[in-house]
Protein backbone atom coordinates (compact mmCIF):
# COMPACT_ATOMS: atom_id res chain seq x y z
CA UNK A 1 0.00 0.00 0.00
CA UNK A 2 1.32 3.38 -1.00
CA UNK A 3 1.42 6.33 1.84
CA UNK A 4 -0.75 9.07 1.45
CA UNK A 5 0.75 12.92 1.52
CA UNK A 6 -1.26 15.42 2.33
CA UNK A 7 -1.08 18.55 0.88
CA UNK A 8 -1.99 22.39 1.54
CA UNK A 9 -2.14 25.50 -0.93
CA UNK A 10 0.42 27.99 -0.27
CA UNK A 11 -1.86 30.99 -0.76
CA UNK A 12 0.87 33.55 -0.48
CA UNK A 13 2.17 32.10 -3.68
CA UNK A 14 -0.88 30.80 -5.37
CA UNK A 15 -3.49 32.35 -7.69
CA UNK A 16 -6.94 30.99 -8.74
CA UNK A 17 -7.12 33.28 -11.86
CA UNK A 18 -8.94 33.94 -15.28
CA UNK A 19 -8.60 36.30 -18.67
CA UNK A 20 -11.65 36.53 -20.60
CA UNK A 21 -12.47 39.05 -23.58
CA UNK A 22 -13.58 42.18 -23.36
CA UNK A 23 -15.24 44.33 -26.15
CA UNK A 24 -13.40 41.61 -28.52
CA UNK A 25 -10.02 43.17 -28.76
CA UNK A 26 -8.58 43.67 -25.10
CA UNK A 27 -8.34 40.97 -22.15
CA UNK A 28 -9.64 41.63 -17.92
CA UNK A 29 -7.53 39.89 -15.81
CA UNK A 30 -9.06 38.82 -12.38
CA UNK A 31 -8.25 36.37 -9.72
CA UNK A 32 -10.04 34.66 -6.73
CA UNK A 33 -8.58 35.86 -3.54
CA UNK A 34 -10.14 33.58 -0.93
CA UNK A 35 -9.75 29.90 -1.43
CA UNK A 36 -9.29 26.71 0.19
CA UNK A 37 -7.86 22.85 -0.79
CA UNK A 38 -7.73 19.38 0.07
CA UNK A 39 -5.37 17.53 -1.64
CA UNK A 40 -3.67 14.16 -1.07
CA UNK A 41 -1.61 12.26 -3.30
CA UNK A 42 -0.48 8.89 -3.25
CA UNK A 43 2.97 7.30 -3.82
CA UNK A 44 6.33 9.31 -4.97
CA UNK A 45 4.55 11.80 -7.54
CA UNK A 46 0.93 13.38 -8.11
CA UNK A 47 -0.56 10.74 -10.60
CA UNK A 48 -2.68 9.49 -7.92
CA UNK A 49 -3.97 12.23 -6.58
CA UNK A 50 -7.56 13.24 -4.47
CA UNK A 51 -8.38 17.42 -5.01
CA UNK A 52 -11.31 18.89 -3.79
CA UNK A 53 -10.72 22.87 -4.31
CA UNK A 54 -13.20 25.62 -2.83
CA UNK A 55 -13.34 28.99 -4.03
CA UNK A 56 -15.55 32.16 -2.72
CA UNK A 57 -16.80 34.06 -5.78
CA UNK A 58 -17.66 37.07 -3.34
CA UNK A 59 -13.72 37.55 -3.37
CA UNK A 60 -13.34 37.87 -7.18
CA UNK A 61 -11.05 40.70 -7.88
CA UNK A 62 -10.89 42.49 -11.60
CA UNK A 63 -9.03 45.72 -10.57
CA UNK A 64 -12.05 47.38 -10.83
CA UNK A 65 -14.57 47.80 -7.86
CA UNK A 66 -17.47 48.36 -10.13
CA UNK A 67 -16.85 45.29 -12.66
CA UNK A 68 -16.53 42.69 -9.35
CA UNK A 69 -19.98 44.51 -7.80
CA UNK A 70 -21.44 43.29 -11.58
CA UNK A 71 -19.69 40.16 -11.50
CA UNK A 72 -21.05 39.09 -8.22
CA UNK A 73 -24.91 40.34 -9.41
CA UNK A 74 -27.30 37.97 -10.55
CA UNK A 75 -26.05 37.80 -14.00
CA UNK A 76 -23.02 36.22 -13.49
CA UNK A 77 -22.08 34.81 -9.93
CA UNK A 78 -25.05 35.70 -7.71
CA UNK A 79 -23.27 35.31 -4.69
CA UNK A 80 -26.15 36.41 -2.15
CA UNK A 81 -27.24 32.79 -3.20
CA UNK A 82 -24.46 30.93 -4.46
CA UNK A 83 -21.69 30.58 -1.98
CA UNK A 84 -18.74 28.53 -3.64
CA UNK A 85 -17.53 27.69 -6.75
CA UNK A 86 -16.08 23.85 -6.31
CA UNK A 87 -13.15 21.94 -8.10
CA UNK A 88 -13.15 17.97 -7.28
CA UNK A 89 -10.55 15.87 -9.73
CA UNK A 90 -8.53 12.93 -9.48
CA UNK A 91 -7.55 11.60 -12.85
CA UNK A 92 -4.55 12.92 -13.75
CA UNK A 93 -2.71 12.19 -17.02
CA UNK A 94 0.80 12.62 -17.71
CA UNK A 95 1.11 12.99 -21.81
CA UNK A 96 4.40 14.25 -22.15
CA UNK A 97 7.51 15.22 -19.79
CA UNK A 98 5.72 17.55 -17.03
CA UNK A 99 3.11 18.09 -18.91
CA UNK A 100 -0.67 16.53 -17.03
CA UNK A 101 -4.68 16.54 -18.07
CA UNK A 102 -6.60 16.87 -15.34
CA UNK A 103 -10.09 15.85 -15.41
CA UNK A 104 -12.26 17.00 -12.77
CA UNK A 105 -15.84 18.58 -11.87
CA UNK A 106 -16.43 22.25 -11.70
CA UNK A 107 -19.79 23.41 -10.19
CA UNK A 108 -20.60 27.26 -10.56
CA UNK A 109 -24.07 28.17 -9.22
CA UNK A 110 -25.12 24.42 -8.37
CA UNK A 111 -24.30 23.92 -12.24
CA UNK A 112 -21.34 20.44 -12.45
CA UNK A 113 -19.65 19.78 -15.42
CA UNK A 114 -17.21 17.92 -16.36
CA UNK A 115 -13.68 19.67 -17.33
CA UNK A 116 -10.37 19.20 -18.53
CA UNK A 117 -7.03 21.36 -17.02
CA UNK A 118 -3.40 21.59 -18.61
CA UNK A 119 -1.17 20.97 -15.82
CA UNK A 120 2.38 21.62 -16.25
CA UNK A 121 4.72 20.69 -13.57
CA UNK A 122 7.60 23.35 -12.17
CA UNK A 123 9.00 20.19 -10.30
CA UNK A 124 8.93 19.72 -6.46
CA UNK A 125 11.87 20.78 -4.17
CA UNK A 126 13.17 20.73 -0.36
CA UNK A 127 13.51 23.96 0.89
CA UNK A 128 16.39 25.03 3.48
CA UNK A 129 13.84 24.68 5.99
CA UNK A 130 13.40 20.98 5.35
CA UNK A 131 9.78 21.79 4.06
CA UNK A 132 9.03 19.70 0.54
CA UNK A 133 7.45 22.01 -2.24
CA UNK A 134 5.44 21.69 -5.26
CA UNK A 135 5.13 23.99 -8.07
CA UNK A 136 2.23 24.00 -10.67
CA UNK A 137 0.76 26.21 -13.43
CA UNK A 138 -2.92 25.11 -14.41
CA UNK A 139 -4.52 26.41 -17.62
CA UNK A 140 -7.71 25.77 -19.88
CA UNK A 141 -10.63 26.87 -21.39
CA UNK A 142 -14.37 27.26 -20.09
CA UNK A 143 -17.39 28.49 -21.50
CA UNK A 144 -19.03 30.48 -18.92
CA UNK A 145 -22.71 30.03 -20.17
CA UNK A 146 -22.48 26.16 -19.50
CA UNK A 147 -22.64 27.61 -15.94
CA UNK A 148 -25.62 29.99 -16.07
CA UNK A 149 -23.41 33.26 -15.85
CA UNK A 150 -25.11 34.46 -19.00
CA UNK A 151 -25.22 38.15 -18.53
CA UNK A 152 -24.11 39.42 -22.00
CA UNK A 153 -24.94 42.74 -24.18
CA UNK A 154 -24.15 43.57 -27.73
CA UNK A 155 -21.60 46.12 -29.18
CA UNK A 156 -22.95 48.53 -32.40
CA UNK A 157 -20.62 46.05 -35.10
CA UNK A 158 -22.37 43.28 -33.35
CA UNK A 159 -19.47 42.19 -30.97
CA UNK A 160 -20.19 40.64 -27.93
CA UNK A 161 -19.01 42.79 -24.84
CA UNK A 162 -17.66 40.25 -22.73
CA UNK A 163 -16.70 36.93 -24.34
CA UNK A 164 -18.24 33.28 -23.56
CA UNK A 165 -14.86 31.63 -23.34
CA UNK A 166 -13.37 31.88 -20.25
CA UNK A 167 -9.34 31.08 -20.14
CA UNK A 168 -8.17 29.60 -16.63
CA UNK A 169 -4.90 30.25 -15.19
CA UNK A 170 -3.83 29.34 -12.00
CA UNK A 171 -0.50 29.12 -10.22
CA UNK A 172 -0.50 26.61 -7.28
CA UNK A 173 2.30 25.79 -4.53
CA UNK A 174 1.77 23.02 -2.63
CA UNK A 175 3.74 22.38 1.18
CA UNK A 176 2.98 19.19 2.36
CA UNK A 177 1.74 18.97 5.32
CA UNK A 178 3.46 16.92 8.32
CA UNK A 179 1.85 14.80 10.72
CA UNK A 180 2.32 16.24 13.75
CA UNK A 181 4.63 14.64 16.17
CA UNK A 182 3.79 13.26 19.74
Amino acid sequence: MQPVTKWKIEKVHSTIGFIVKHLMVSSIKGEFKEFEASISTKGEDFLNVEMNVLINPASINTGDAARDAHLKGAGFFNVKKFKTINFSGSDLRNIRDDMYLLNGDLTIKDITRQITLTVESGGMVKTPKGDKKAYFLVTGKIRRKDWGLTWSALMENGGVIVADEILVNCEIELIEELEPSH
